[in-house]
């Protein structure tokens, strides 16, 4: 969500067009080495479902899904600072390390203002040769803040103060207030000033116009653009100066396709070894582990399909009951859930992280867990004062039927999840009306904002994504109903923790933090998970390497053996 305000002093302590030393000619191409001397340059196939005209996903987005693969593409040509790796480790790519409190890169301050110091690796270029330097840095915090382009926003930047060069690759960050993201700061979209600037100080409203974010796109990653033929392909090649060392494949051919049939028929034909993003389904992906001989399908935990029970003024009152809430997720077999529609491949949503996610085992304990026990659920309800009617259905001491509504948005596994769960809330005795909302419909913030009992959806899992929950973020009147609290859940002490947990900084005060916030998101329910969503990625049997949790983020060690 974009938030006003206006220009940080970042932008103001470093003037543009001054202070950089001046671009390093292009280097001349070197002559390889005789071990990467080799008749034929390995080519990787590869696919998305996605038509991406922009490799800047910062600018290519603007807050919208990077889910069909265009974020995986950026990975390929373009490092950050630091990047995180299968386990959600963070690894320094442009950075010599990675920020810590302990190896003193990263000081809090008594009064909670912060520094960070990032040392750029020696030799780490642009693919046109330029040494990437910290004016690239500053001028790229300049255009994250820029308001008159439409580029995603990074929250980061509500807490950074200023950003000066100590030298061409030693940056200094001053923080007004704790972040503990702050070493994620430029992990993604850097962009080169000796490129940039000049345009965008001539006519910025048509910098994300320009053929740099495609044909002519000059990135830090392991691959640079070799061809771009929008709508149809990418062709890279590998960048022997990378921060990281010379990639292992000589280039990787990026394919667009329309949908995930015939991305799937051209990866059964052999034309495509790898493909990222959501393109293949579990259906797919299921039928493939044991009919595809020619490699393998990984299918990580993605995200968090979830139920979100109305909290503000819902219709009928008891939703807002986690009593009530308690008995409908006893009620439902969530592992019959996980069997039918993810077939068995991802494991029951009892919280927001997942059992291979590194924060899993700092709070698995603080989990509170519901077993599929009917019977238990029918006794809550009970208690509740609902009796079941001769035809079945449950009703109150007045006579009134235990009615509610369930929605979702025009998905597949929205619709086989949803229709599941009305089922089982059925055979309890709770009338359910279920249906998908028309994707013109969903567009109405208020309608979806509004909804009288239960929403079900898909949600991130991130760490960073608990702020989602917060009451600022409640969709209401006041804010035009925009926001990503679905619940509409305010709670004082609830906002503490979330506060608390975003300004701690040291790890294992923040792990504390992390477990009483699990702890209460899944007593109260809020949201009901249900279960975790893979996302199938398709790795041909001579590709190396390759991780399904954030596919990329090595990929100078992807190889393609003879």
């Amino acid at each position: 969500m974009r938030r006003p305000g206006g220009l940080a002093i970042v932008a103001l302590l470093l003037p543009l067009a001054a202070c950089a030393a001046p671009p390093s000619p292009a280097a001349p191409d070197e002559s390889p080495s005789q071990s990467q001397v080799r008749s034929t340059p390995t080519r990787l196939h590869l696919a998305i479902m996605d038509q991406i005209a922009n490799l800047n996903q910062r600018a290519n987005e603007a807050g919208g899904s990077t889910s069909l693969g265009g974020e995986e593409v950026e990975w390929l040509v373009l490092a950050g600072l630091t990047r995180l790796d299968d386990r959600g480790v963070r690894r320094p790519q442009l950075l010599e390390v990675t920020p810590s409190i302990e190896n003193e890169l990263w000081i809090v301050f008594p009064d909670g203002r912060m520094e960070t110091t990032y040392r750029i690796r020696d030799g780490a270029r642009w693919h046109d040769g330029t040494p990437f330097a910290v004016d690239d840095i500053i001028f790229t915090a300049t255009i994250f803040q820029d308001r008159d382009l439409s580029l995603r926003w990074d929250p980061a930047f509500d807490s950074v103060e200023s950003i000066t060069a100590q030298d061409p690759r030693t940056a200094l960050i001053r923080w007004k207030s704790p972040f503990i993201f702050a070493d994620a700061l430029f992990e993604e979209s850097l962009m080169p000033r000796h490129i940039l600037e000049k345009p965008y100080l001539e006519n910025k409203a048509s910098l994300l116009g320009l053929p740099y974010w495609n044909q002519e796109f000059v990135g830090t990653g392991a691959f640079r653009v070799k061809e771009f033929v929008l709508g149809s392909h990418i062709l890279l090649e590998a960048f022997r100066d990378y921060a990281l060392g010379r990639p292992k494949i000589d280039e990787i051919e990026v394919r667009f396709f329309p949908d995930g049939n015939a991305l799937l028929a051209n990866v059964l034909a052999g034309e495509v070894a790898l493909t990222v993003g959501r393109g293949i389904s579990m259906d797919q992906a299921a039928q493939l582990k044991s009919t595809w001989r020619d490699g393998q399908v990984l299918t990580p935990s993605s995200s968090w399909v979830v139920v979100f029970p109305q909290m503000l003024d819902p219709n009928p009152p008891i939703v807002a009951n986690a009593l009530f809430r308690r008995a409908l997720i006893h009620g439902t077999d969530r592992q019959q859930l996980v069997d039918a529609i993810q077939h068995g491949e991802t494991p029951i949503g009892d919280a927001i992280f997942s059992p291979t996610q590194r924060e899993y085992d700092d709070v698995e304990g603080a989990i509170v867990r519901y077993a599929y026990e009917p019977a238990r659920a029918a006794q809550m309800l009970q208690d509740l004062g609902y009796q079941k009617g001769a035809d079945g259905m449950l009703r109150n001491a007045a006579n009134q039927k235990l009615e509610v509504e369930i929605r979702a948005v025009e998905t597949d596994i929205n619709e086989k999840s949803m229709f599941s769960i009305a089922d089982y809330w059925q055979r309890l005795g709770v009338t359910v009306d279920a249906f998908i909302i028309p994707r013109a419909r969903a567009r109405d913030p208020e309608y979806r904002a509004t909804f009288p009992a239960f929403e079900h959806t898909r949600q991130p899992n991130e760490t960073s994504d608990l702020k989602r929950y917060h009451s600022n973020q409640a969709r209401l009147p006041e804010n035009n109903f925009t926001g990503s609290n679905y619940s509409r859940y305010i709670n004082a002490q609830w906002d503490t923790m979330l506060d608390r947990f975003y300004s701690t900084v040291p790890m294992s005060e923040r792990a504390a933090v992390l477990r009483d916030i699990v702890h209460h998101m899944t007593e109260n329910l809020l949201p009901m998970g249900m279960f975790h969503d893979g996302l199938p990625i398709l790795v041909g049997k001579r590709v190396q390497n390759v991780t399904g949790r954030y596919p990329g983020w090595n990929v100078h060690e992807w190889e393609l053996p003879g």
